[in-house]
């Protein structure tokens, strides 16, 4: 996940893409990556609770407001039910690796509800993708192609991030 835009890319079109989905400026570009997304169901005393939640964590490289946050995801089936009509995100602390050797979110730090229309959900590219429900342990190879991404601009009360922390950054779509 990249620093300032999270999980941002360049304004310039990536080979797979016709046209580029976001604005410029960015740091870094950050395609999917499928391998390193992690599919988390927060459990009792969490402060997020009900579907499953998407969450990654990045380290900061530079001190400063995340105002734009860019992520992208995939359905089964390749087709969303419907396009969401909120977006929650949160940005949490990192809690280091235990004993299981993964880190995970700990301690919320900033979160935001965004309603369909303070946000952008696009086709993004095709890819063959799996589908796995960690809630049922369901896989199906070969499931779909297509993956679509949100744009999540201009945040109200941005999060001030400080250079070489780790976060976590968690998303659900609604």
């Amino acid at each position: 996940v990249c620093p300032k835009s999270v999980a941002a890319a360049c304004s310039r079109a990536l080979p797979h893409q016709k046209r580029p989905l976001m604005p410029a400026p960015c740091r870094r570009a950050c395609p999917p990556d499928a391998r390193r997304a992690k599919l988390l169901r927060f459990g009792t005393g969490s402060t997020i609770t009900g579907p499953l939640v998407l969450a990654d964590d990045f380290q900061c490289a530079e001190s400063g407001l995340i105002s734009n946050i860019h992520f992208w995801v995939s359905f089964k089936g390749g087709t969303p039910p419907s396009p969401p009509q909120q977006v929650h995100l949160s940005i949490y602390s990192d809690m280091p690796a235990g004993p299981l050797g993964h880190s995970r979110p700990d301690a919320l730090l900033w979160a935001r509800d965004l309603p369909a229309g303070q946000f952008v959900f696009n086709h993004y590219g095709d890819g063959l993708q799996g589908w796995f429900d960690p809630s049922t342990q369901i896989a199906i190879p070969e499931d779909h192609s297509a993956y679509f991404q949100i744009n999540c601009t201009d945040l109200p009360d941005p999060y001030l991030q400080a250079e070489g922390t780790i976060y976590w950054l968690a998303v659900r779509l609604t």
